[in-house]
């Protein structure tokens, strides 16, 4: 409507193959946004070598609310990370490791905080 706006970004920076970092997101006239960062970084090949990566996501904003009418709507907000590290040789992966976390909270009023959390070796 009149008066609304919204910047989107969006980022690719590649050092010689090495490092790789992404960057996206917006941020609007409501002063919601969701802004999103990932990065791998490899040392050899993907088939023989260290592969290990990253994203990080915030966000803040407006959503429908799951099997109510159309228009019922809560506020959130979100962070979630995650991290991986893989040793590979011959294609195939000797020894890797993820680990995860998001923290969520959702609704009107007062909301509980949702801590969910993983780790893989």
């Amino acid at each position: 409507g009149p008066g609304s706006w919204e910047v989107s970004v969006f980022a690719r920076l590649d050092f010689f193959g090495l490092v790789t970092l992404d960057a996206n997101g917006f941020f609007n006239h409501k002063g919601h946004f969701d802004i999103s960062l990932s990065g791998e970084l490899v040392l050899g090949t993907r088939s023989f070598g260290l592969v290990a990566g990253f994203n990080f996501r915030v966000a803040f904003g407006e959503r429908q609310v799951e099997g109510e009418p159309e228009g019922i709507t809560e506020y959130f907000f979100t962070v979630e990370a995650s991290g991986f590290a893989e040793l590979r040789a011959f294609g195939f992966t000797f020894a890797g490791i993820s680990i995860g976390f998001s923290v969520t909270a959702a609704g009107s009023g007062r909301v509980p905080i949702v801590v969910e959390a993983y780790g893989k070796l």
